[in-house]
């Protein structure tokens, strides 16, 4: 891929819709590709990104993430009626690796719902009569600090039209997501592709041994006579041979089986027969071993997986339960916290902001959004967009070794309930409410027996409790004087 040194200019649009076009071709067409995609978006997202609102009021942290799980938590909060929030986060991811970006409209339905339309790469593009316009950028205008201001949506053309319409989105109504690699760049890139033409290059490779090794099983062998015409003993095969021929289109003259193309053989079984003229012969190249090219194909697609961003041993480990994965935990778990943050900076906060500013604006503004579910803001009207993102279990972590390791660190001090809980992929404050409602229930059953209260505590917390430390103490009689 060429690009200038006016990075102004960026990648031509022509080149990356060309890079699009291939790279979805792998996709569809090379399994590892496929493969790699799908496992990256399985251990980046998950179940789905989850916020942990932080505003500082406890009361509008619970009341908020339940709103934005009400608003995402059904189909309708797609336009097409196909994804709730969780999936919908899941194909973005897809999309931004497959093609290299997505866009997302903010809508409000008739019933005063959220809602996103996705928006595909080509979609976007410059409308009639501004190609040439300087500020226009592949569909993208830009103010002279190269900040985008609106977003040329082009939708299916009316019947009889020439020319497809256009649709303008406002910047601050859109959402784009896509890796950015170089400064002033309005367009993502397929992640594959540095190692494209490898991809290919494997496709090609094997086709070509499939041909091979197709060819070198369906002639068995080869025949050598003065005229070129096979032997009368073989009369009877040739006349079997003669009528599945005809059949096929191809003709028997003279005792001798021709082709359309005039090429003297026999088909045996589906296999078969060359018949030479003396001094005519047939060479094949093909004296080498076949592990050589499987190799190459493996080392291909190395290098797409190089070029991808995640080492190509990391998947075929996770795939095949390899113990070569140790070693690149560290490199893949790096890759899946960056695709992690790509996907809250560019999709999921801001989402998150709009969904849960558009409640409270119904709230303060009544008439002005009557059919939108009303928020409450937090006391003092601060820190409502505030909040932490909650991903899938980090899959570097090994529960047994690792898991270990955290729940000692916890113990000791050096890890928070929260830190460890969000590296398993738990809601820490859900985790937490659970643990303390699940103590107190034993709690309740421990004592409906009449059970000591001391034993249950030195159960639950082992032998270092003290002895009445469940017991309330009596308020201290007053000193006398």
């Amino acid at each position: 891929v060429y690009f200038p040194l006016d990075s102004t200019k960026e990648i031509q649009p022509r080149e990356r819709r060309e890079l699009i076009k291939k790279h979805r071709m792998l996709r569809n067409n090379l399994g590892f590709v496929r493969g790699i995609i799908n496992t990256t978006v399985r251990l980046s997202i998950g179940w789905g990104m989850m916020p942990i609102p932080k505003s500082g009021d406890k009361d509008f942290d619970r009341r908020a993430l339940a709103y934005y799980k009400r608003q995402t938590a059904k189909q309708s909060y797609d336009v097409s009626g196909q994804d709730h929030g969780r999936s919908m986060q899941r194909l973005v991811l897809r999309e931004v690796i497959t093609d290299g970006e997505i866009f997302g409209i903010k809508v409000i339905d008739g019933y005063g719902r959220p809602q996103r339309q996705l928006i595909k790469t080509e979609q976007i593009g410059n409308p009639d009569r501004q190609s040439g316009t300087a500020n226009w950028k592949d569909g993208v205008l830009l103010n002279s600090l190269g900040r985008p201001l609106i977003y040329n949506v082009q939708q299916n053309s009316m019947p009889g039209s020439a020319t497809p319409r256009s649709r303008p989105i406002e910047a601050r109504n859109m959402l784009h997501v896509f890796d950015r690699e170089r400064a002033g760049q309005e367009h993502g890139l397929p992640w594959g592709y540095t190692g494209q033409n490898h991809g290919l290059d494997a496709i090609d490779l094997a086709a070509f041994e499939k041909i091979a090794h197709k060819f070198n099983t369906a002639v068995i062998g080869s025949m050598t006579t003065k005229d070129g015409a096979a032997p009368a003993s073989m009369e009877a095969m040739l006349a079997a041979a003669a009528r599945a021929a005809s059949e096929a289109g191809a003709t028997a003259e003279g005792g001798e089986i021709k082709g359309k193309e005039g090429m003297r053989s026999i088909k045996l079984h589906g296999s078969t027969i060359p018949i030479f003229k003396t001094g005519e012969s047939m060479n094949f190249f093909q004296g080498r071993n076949s592990a050589t090219a499987i190799e190459m194909a493996g080392w291909l697609c190395a290098q797409y997986a190089q070029g991808f961003g995640i080492p190509v041993e990391m998947v075929v480990g996770l795939a095949t339960g390899s113990a070569a994965v140790r070693g690149n935990t560290d490199i893949a778990g790096r890759f899946f916290e960056e695709n992690q943050m790509l996907m809250i900076d560019d999709w999921c906060q801001p989402d998150y902001e709009n969904i849960i500013g558009t409640g409270i604006l119904a709230a303060t503004y009544p008439r002005d959004f009557p059919l939108v579910e009303p928020l409450e803001p937090p006391r003092g009207w601060t820190g409502w967009d505030v909040c932490e993102w909650r991903g899938p279990k980090n899959v570097t972590v090994d529960r047994g070794r690792d898991g270990k390791l955290y729940l000692d660190l916890k113990r000791a001090g050096w890890m928070t309930d929260e830190e460890y809980w969000t590296l398993n992929g738990e809601d820490p404050e859900e985790m937490s409410l659970s643990i303390d409602d699940e103590l107190v229930g034993r709690r309740e059953r421990w004592l409906a027996r009449g059970l000591p209260e001391d034993m249950f505590w030195r159960r639950e917390f082992g032998q270092n409790v003290p002895a009445g430390a469940g017991v309330e103490e009596k308020t201290p009689s007053s000193v006398s004087e």
